[in-house]
């Protein structure tokens, strides 16, 4: 069920109470920079961009928080396998499952998902299926998952219909991305991590860091739209306090925001 698209404020419904975290939250990130022109989309800072967002996340948060990473996979060692559920496809590696906080940053698109090479050429021959993540496949937080939220730092990863972007959300809490082309900036993903550690909402916060993309607009074709999913009742998520259990696609309210920059009235 679809609430709205920029939601405005919702309230916490009855039964879906907040959690206060303790202890360790884990972070776990998987970039790909396409290196030796592997790809014919071209090569991008993407490892920079995940090291600094760690950079910046790391080491201890309010209430005796601990920011943990869990793995970082760059290039060859980053694949879609680091997004899959496990209780669909075995994997004895940490994954997405394992983490609270799970960023992906290299190329993407709206039909084939999340891009990787697996470390191999591949040229102009970008649809193969061990190369792409496309939403069909994620089932973000299902089942026994630690997740809570997805952040996709690349293009087109939330472009299209919301129920198509909804059905990724099976336990997780929200996916934050970009409903058009991203372009990479390291100081983006700094700021996004700086804001979310002092205590910003996570809608909020990766919007605002948004304003990075205003240098690329010039040579952008359209606007650099951000976009949040999320549950209703994870609206206000920060990652000291956040919606507690989230349920499987089909049995919540989602909703979604979008941001644009340049703002759409320039």
């Amino acid at each position: 069920m679809e609430a709205t698209v920029n939601d405005g404020i919702f309230e916490t419904r009855a039964g879906k109470g907040k959690v206060n975290h303790s202890g360790n939250l884990y972070i776990g990130m998987s970039s790909d920079n396409y290196l030796n022109n592997s790809c014919a989309f071209g090569s991008r800072v993407s490892s920079q961009c995940a090291d600094y967002f760690g950079q910046f996340l790391g080491g201890t948060g309010y209430n005796n928080v601990s920011f943990s990473v869990l793995f970082n996979r760059k290039n060859g060692n980053a694949s879609k396998s680091d997004f899959l559920s496990k209780a669909y496809y075995a994997n004895s590696h940490a994954n997405i499952d394992d983490v609270h906080f799970m960023l992906f940053v290299g190329h993407g698109r709206s039909d084939y998902g999340l891009h990787f090479t697996n470390g191999v050429y591949h040229g102009a021959d970008h649809d193969a299926s061990n190369i792409n993540l496309p939403r069909s496949e994620a089932a973000f937080g299902y089942r026994d998952a630690k997740t809570k939220w997805v952040a996709a730092y690349t293009c087109n990863f939330l472009t299209g219909r919301n129920d198509s972007v909804y059905s990724t959300l099976q336990g997780a809490n929200m996916v934050l991305g970009y409903g058009s082309a991203s372009y990479l900036v390291r100081d983006q993903m700094g700021a996004f991590a700086q804001k979310i550690k002092s205590g910003g909402e996570l809608v909020e916060s990766w919007h605002e860091a948004g304003i990075y993309h205003t240098q690329y607009a010039p040579h952008d074709t359209g606007r650099g739209i951000l976009k949040a999913v999320y549950v209703i009742d994870a609206r206000h998520d920060t990652l000291y306090s956040y919606l507690k259990t989230a349920g499987e696609y089909g049995v919540e309210v989602y909703g979604s925001y979008i941001k644009s920059y340049p703002p759409r009235d320039e």
